[in-house]
């Protein structure tokens, strides 16, 4: 589904909450709120426990032009700590030319850091990545950086330029 879009203009933040669960659980059936463009899934940044799913292919080549030419920024929340720890379902989409390039920090991929807990982990599946072109230090891969307690299924990476000091993945720089 897709949630309305807030006083602050994304869709996936509530002003009235610090932390906003915008999902349904129906007899243990979960709802995923849909990821439409490439704006939306850099606003899963601000839900990182929140459920998704691709509603199409995503063509990410404007992210070569963000942030001052460090294009993307990785999914997860350095300050507090977390990482992304929902679930994210590609329905069998692409996400095509994500640009990242933070050639000084740690934990660089779409998802800079992702998991859960050794009881209950997240779930990354049905995706492809192509022509992801991710520069970070340590921990750089095209899907995540690092990712601990995540179930990962179906995942294809085609055609990754992936660069890095130490710990460099195509899929994960770490596990």
């Amino acid at each position: 589904y897709n949630p309305s879009i807030g006083e602050e203009e994304h869709k996936y933040h509530n002003p009235d909450h610090d932390i906003y669960e915008q999902h349904i659980r129906v007899n243990d059936l979960t709802t995923y709120m849909l990821v439409n463009n490439v704006l939306d899934l850099q606003d899963i940044t601000l839900f990182l426990s929140g459920d998704y799913a691709l509603s199409q292919n995503i063509d990410a080549t404007e992210t070569r032009n963000w942030n001052d030419g460090k294009g993307f920024e990785p999914l997860k929340d350095d300050g507090k700590k977390m990482p992304f720890s929902g679930d994210f379902d590609g329905n069998n989409y692409s996400i095509r030319g994500l640009f990242i390039k933070r050639s000084q920090e740690e934990s660089v991929g779409m998802f800079g850091e992702c998991g859960k807990t050794d009881i209950s982990h997240n779930v990354i599946e049905n995706v492809i990545l192509e022509d992801f072109n991710i520069t970070g230090a340590r921990f750089v891969g095209s899907l995540a950086g690092f990712a601990a307690n995540s179930d990962l299924f179906n995942i294809k990476v085609v055609s990754p330029k992936i660069k890095g000091l130490a710990v460099v993945g195509g899929l994960i720089g770490t596990t």
